[in-house]
């Protein structure tokens, strides 16, 4: 069955202060093939935050799908309060 996306957004979320979360944007192409269109560990300069990424998620459209990469883990810091 086939899906309407033609765009692709990955977010692998690398902490409590976004210095290490990563965004990717993909789109296909006319002939099906896939390309990469930005990989990014910063917004405007600035490491990503909640509400710099939840804005630029909102903003994606129908047609995109989003995949999020979650630690199932707390840091240890956190762990060892």
């Amino acid at each position: 069955m086939p899906r309407p996306f033609v765009r692709y957004v990955g977010v692998d979320l690398g902490g409590a202060r976004g210095k290490t979360t990563a965004v990717a944007r993909l789109s296909r192409r006319a002939d099906g093939t896939v390309q990469v269109d930005d990989v990014s560990t910063r917004c405007h300069g600035e490491p990503w935050r909640d509400d710099t990424l939840a804005d630029q998620l909102a903003a994606v459209g129908a047609d995109a799908v989003v995949a999020i990469d979650a630690p199932l883990t707390a840091p240890a810091c956190a762990r060892c309060v």
